[in-house]
């Protein structure tokens, strides 16, 4: 177990295998376990950081700390611990805000972004729309759980949606509403950093066109993925791996 501190945080992590660093930073329904169909794809060819964000899995921090504002400099304490200088960050959901915030912080230390059923905290009237709807969803916690996964995923393959809520069940109940609740960050128009984002057809918290409507302003290339909710990387793998594969090898890395 890897641990370190990020100012009242105590933050886990884990790294495998060798090369060049990719992190992939989850959404508010995982932790560092949910990427667990792509770790092993990715770890015989790059240096793979896994990582619970403050108040998720193992991570702890006070409760009036538990803010997206933190993300970019918890993710940098990583980054230094694990003497890793520079990497390409791969988020889902909730991890968006900590992989634009760290890009706008600390540009020199980013490859490239892949954005995965996420705006980031980019702002336009779709995303605004799309985000009331997660604040309302908010308050009900199974309604969100249910929405993080495609309809009928349960029916279809129980087990993993089983695993799924397994996985999430290690985390401590948040505010979703107030842990989001930020305005668009300065910069995100002059971004520099390579970024593709992942949008599915079956997403009902941020739905594609929702998505897509922001990734001009990313500069952005878009890649669909069918049959998959919220979450791609957990219901698709082998598409999800292989849009991320491919953009790892545009931007060479």
């Amino acid at each position: 177990m890897t641990m370190v501190r990020s100012g009242d945080a105590e933050l886990y992590y884990e790294v495998h295998g060798s090369g060049a660093a990719i992190v992939f930073a989850h959404g508010a329904g995982g932790n560092a376990a949910i990427w667990y169909q792509q770790v092993p794809h990715f770890a015989g060819r790059y240096r793979v950081v896994t990582f619970d964000h403050r108040g998720f899995g193992r991570s702890t921090t006070p409760a009036d700390q538990l803010s997206s504002a933190a993300f970019a400099a918890d993710l940098l304490a990583i980054l230094d611990d694990a003497a890793i200088d520079r990497a390409v960050i791969v988020a889902q959901s909730m991890g968006g805000w900590t992989a634009v915030s760290t890009a706008l912080a600390a540009p020199e230390r980013v490859a490239g972004v892949v954005l995965a059923n996420t705006p980031g905290p980019a702002r336009s009237p779709e995303i605004e729309a799309a985000m009331k709807a997660v604040r309302d969803r908010a308050r009900d916690t199974a309604a969100v759980a249910t929405a993080a996964l495609a309809p009928g995923l349960a029916e279809r393959d129980p087990a993993k949606a089983f695993l799924y809520a397994q996985i999430s069940g290690f985390n401590r109940p948040i505010d979703l509403a107030t842990l989001l609740a930020r305005t668009e960050p300065a910069g995100i128009d002059e971004l520099k950093v390579p970024i593709r984002m992942v949008v599915t057809d079956q997403d009902e918290l941020f739905p594609a066109a929702a998505l897509r409507s922001v990734s001009a302003r990313y500069r952005a290339d878009v890649i669909e993925i069918t049959g998959a909710g919220h979450s791609a990387y957990f219901e698709k793998p082998d598409e999800f791996n292989a849009a991320v594969d491919e953009f790892l090898t545009t931007i060479g890395w």
